[in-house]
Parts: C-alpha cells; sequence; structure tokens
C-alpha cells in the first residue's frame, strides 16, 4: 500500500482516509466488551482499531448479546407461567416476576461475554477453544 503526501507550510502530511465509514451503533454490552479489550488486551483492541474491525466486532456482541437476552426472557417467562394473563390479573405479581426473570438473564448475559472474551481471547492467542464450548442455557440456574 502506497501512501501518499500533501505539504501544508514547511510539513508533509499523510493522506489517510478510513476504508468503512459504517456507523454502528453499540448498546451495553458492547460498550462492556471495548473496556475489557482496552483494559486487559490493549494489543488486540489497537489491532483491531488499526485493522477497522473494532466497531464492528462491537456492534456484533451487542447484538448476539441482545438477542440471547430477548430470547432468555421469553423462555424463562414461558417457564416460570408469567403469561399476559397474569399481568391482567395481578400485575405487581407479573411486574416482579420479569423483574426478577430480566435480572437472571442480565447476569446470564454478563457470564456469556465473559466466556466470549476468554474464547476470542484464547483463538486470537492461537490456543483451541473447542473445550470452551457451553450453551448459554447452561450458566442460568432457575429456582
Amino acid at each position: 500500500m502506497e501512501i501518499t503526501y500533501h505539504w501544508e507550510g514547511d510539513y508533509l502530511i499523510p493522506d489517510l482516509k478510513l476504508s468503512d465509514t459504517t456507523e454502528y451503533q453499540i448498546g451495553k454490552y458492547g460498550r462492556m466488551r471495548k473496556r475489557f479489550l482496552e483494559e486487559n488486551h490493549r494489543g488486540i483492541y489497537s489491532y483491531m482499531i488499526l485493522s477497522e474491525t473494532l466497531w464492528k466486532h462491537l456492534a456484533e456482541i451487542d447484538e448476539e448479546c441482545n438477542e440471547m437476552m430477548d430470547r432468555l426472557v421469553r423462555q424463562m417467562a414461558k417457564k416460570e407461567g408469567v403469561t399476559e394473563q397474569l399481568k391482567s390479573d395481578d400485575w405487581l405479581c407479573w411486574l416482579q416476576k420479569m423483574n426478577s426473570i430480566r435480572h437472571l438473564t442480565m447476569k446470564s448475559c454478563a457470564k456469556w461475554q465473559n466466556f466470549l472474551r476468554k474464547k476470542n481471547t484464547y483463538a486470537n492467542a492461537g490456543i483451541s477453544t473447542r473445550f470452551l464450548t457451553v450453551s448459554p442455557a447452561a450458566m442460568i440456574s432457575l429456582p
């Protein structure tokens, strides 16, 4: 790759442009992943910035965690018997159960993201990740 320069006064300034100008929406889990990479894996973080893959990676992690949250909330609500009928009969009980379910799924997503962190970190280091295959549902313990 050849870099071109232009003169500004007495200085040569490189003509650098980003190849990917897509804007990604990063939510809670994407920001958590970014902070983790900044604090614990500076080399990987720097590489991803320079290779222009960081924001896409963060958006993918955020989307995966949000989809998992939605799916787990639906599954757990069905298993616990939290229905629209309960909502119309006893809305306070419904609210308590839904808040409990959301709290459990948020903890589960945080655990899952920690798992993804380990798996991605090992993969980037060239270590086999076969032993790290775990389903997200196995990380939740229902009462």
